[in-house]
């Protein structure tokens, strides 16, 4: 196994760009297989979820080409079977499942009686697809979804959720008439999947809080249009770049690309009197010339989850003697019970987090398991004094990048090979 070892204490510099965003490439590769003819996408990251989705279109027929600036790919599917590998290990790899059923009819992917589907993604998607008139069976190891040809249906009373209201937009595509969604608060990552379908002719429209679907009828009726699609920036790495900066001190620039999804903290940054600076929409500049606490408040309850746990990594180390009330899941509790390996005195209540005197922070070893929401806790190896360790599988594959990223910057970070015990 690998882990990251971090020299902390010193100061970001310097221009770095911003990989595209991962969720959205990894939502536009899928409708690949709902294109007329080719889709090509600039600015895809080459991460190990891109690559697992590449491997995957791939082994099914599509046909996949890439230049420096581009991918670009088409052709039609040969087969509907999703291994069970690639669902199993992030919902946005669930992706596949909705255009394979529009193109082909029907789709089946491969379950396990030893590792179910986690029920948080599975809760309420199949009785909604249910009225749309797709039959759900089950076969030895495998769940099977068909339909000849989708219905329109009313959806409204069914509880928004970001990705069960993304796979019924694509369904109700399939479906011979109009259906409507029910749309919780302003949520980025959808408004930009809607404006993707929307430049590849999807007639979608909002009224207040309900979603508007045209259906277009079966994929040979009426299938998307292609098109090159350029991804906007991955708004995680751009986050924790900022936030990476306001902690240790220091004066990066990051380019690339459009940045999208992070304007709540960027309002909040700005509160600060930072030195923050949005040249272009391509462009954002931050200086500061020391370490700079953060807002004595709670992170904004619409920044992305797990920059609301960054945010709280950065005002716990950085505040003392304070009181913040909290809601159960933001801090989580793994980065709550890491953040007093770094030395911060922490009591909790059941809605309050209580922090004590200001105490002398130390560096800390720390095993990380639970992905990209508690890659934060490199703010906390960065802050510190001393040589922190961080096992790598707190880098999750969507953001593999990051740390070289902030080497890039000036950061020590250094890799170490080593036996687990």
């Amino acid at each position: 196994m690998r882990r990251w070892i971090v020299d902390g204490g010193k100061r970001l510099e310097g221009s770095v760009e911003v990989q595209g965003s991962s969720s959205l490439g990894l939502f536009a590769l899928s409708l690949s297989l709902i294109t007329d003819g080719a889709l090509e996408i600039e600015g895809l990251p080459q991460n190990d979820e891109i690559q697992r989705m590449r491997g995957f279109l791939e082994q099914i027929g599509m046909s996949w080409t890439q230049t420096e600036e581009r991918v670009c790919i088409q052709g039609s599917p040969q087969e509907n079977t999703i291994p069970y590998g690639l669902l199993r290990e992030s919902e946005t790899l669930l992706w596949p499942v909705i255009p394979l059923l529009l193109r082909c009819g029907a789709v089946r992917f491969a379950i396990s009686p030893y590792d179910p589907m986690p029920a948080h993604i599975w809760s309420g998607l199949l009785v909604g697809l249910e009225k749309m008139g797709v039959s759900i069976t089950q076969e030895t190891g495998y769940l099977k979804l068909h339909s000849a040809m989708l219905n329109s249906a009313d959806l409204r009373d069914a509880p928004p959720h970001p990705f069960r209201t993304a796979c019924w937009m694509l369904a109700a595509l399939g479906a011979d008439g109009q259906s409507a969604l029910s749309l919780s608060d302003e949520d980025p990552l959808l408004n930009e999947q809607i404006a993707v379908l929307q430049s590849m002719g999807a007639a979608i429209q909002r009224e207040g809080k309900t979603l508007l679907i045209d259906g277009r009828g079966s994929y040979a009726q009426r299938p998307l249009k292609s098109t090159t699609l350029r991804l906007p920036a991955d708004r995680l790495e751009t986050g924790l770049l900022l936030l990476a900066t306001m902690i240790t001190g220091g004066q990066i620039t990051l380019t690339g690309r459009r940045f999208w999804g992070i304007d709540t903290l960027i309002d909040a940054l700005y509160e600060t009197e930072i030195d923050l600076q949005r040249p272009t929409p391509e462009m954002l500049h931050l200086y500061t010339n020391k370490p700079f606490p953060a807002p004595d408040r709670a992170p904004p309850l619409d920044v992305p989850p797990t920059l609301r746990n960054a945010w709280w990594i950065w005002l716990l180390l950085t505040r003392s003697q304070r009181s913040f009330s909290h809601d159960t899941q933001y801090p989580s509790p793994q980065i709550r019970s890491k953040l007093r390996q770094f030395g911060v005195s922490l009591t909790e209540g059941s809605q309050n987090l209580r922090l004590g005197p200001k105490q002398r922070l130390h560096s800390a070893e720390i095993s990380i398991l639970h992905g990209f929401h508690e890659l934060g806790l490199l703010l906390g190896a960065l802050f510190v004094e001393g040589r922190s360790a961080l096992q790598e599988n707190a880098f999750t594959e969507r953001l593999a990048a990051f740390p070289n990223k902030l080497k890039q910057l000036g950061a020590s970070l250094s890799i170490d090979e080593y036996l687990p015990r």
